[in-house]
């Protein structure tokens, strides 16, 4: 089924508006229940909005990476040379590339949330082998808060190579 103009007419208000759900029915006009509404009912619609964010997440990744490597700033200047009586005798361009290093905060999220495997990581987890919950559970007796308190003074005392091999 191909979309109605009106809803292709909202897809293209969307993207303009970097998938803002907020802005781009403002934009256009409609309640966000309605872009809802029509991402519910609608399988063809559900299916672009899905692009444009997919379209969206793949341009900021893109920059991420571009913020990551270092990026290299452009600057075009054009001097104009006149004459005496004010006249331009001759126009002049130049082009100044200055390279700026990488973004310490790119390179931060990146190895986040791609380098879990080497260990960069904000998580602590722990290797329980008896099942138990170590978090989110609170322990009952005295019993339990001392098997906790060991169970973590173990695994923050062991070196990076320690817990790897656990």
């Amino acid at each position: 089924m191909k979309l109605e103009k009106k809803y292709l007419d909202y897809i293209e208000i969307f993207q303009k508006s970097a998938g803002n759900i907020s802005e781009a029915c403002r934009n256009y006009g409609i309640s966000r229940m309605t872009h809802y509404e029509w991402y519910k009912t609608i399988p063809e619609f559900k299916e672009a909005i899905d692009a444009v964010k997919e379209s969206w997440i793949d341009f900021c990744e893109t920059q991420l990476y571009k913020l990551a490597k270092g990026i290299v700033l452009h600057d075009t200047r054009r001097v104009q040379v006149m004459n005496s009586k004010g006249n331009v005798i001759r126009s002049i361009t130049t082009t100044h590339d200055q390279q700026q290093p990488p973004n310490p905060t790119a390179l931060i999220f990146i190895l986040k949330t791609l380098g879990k495997s080497r260990g960069f990581i904000d998580t602590v987890y722990i290797n329980n082998t008896d099942k138990e919950h170590v978090f989110g559970v609170l322990p009952k007796n005295e019993e339990q808060i001392n098997k906790y308190q060991d169970l973590l003074l173990e695994f923050t005392t062991k070196s990076p190579d320690d817990v790897s091999k656990n």
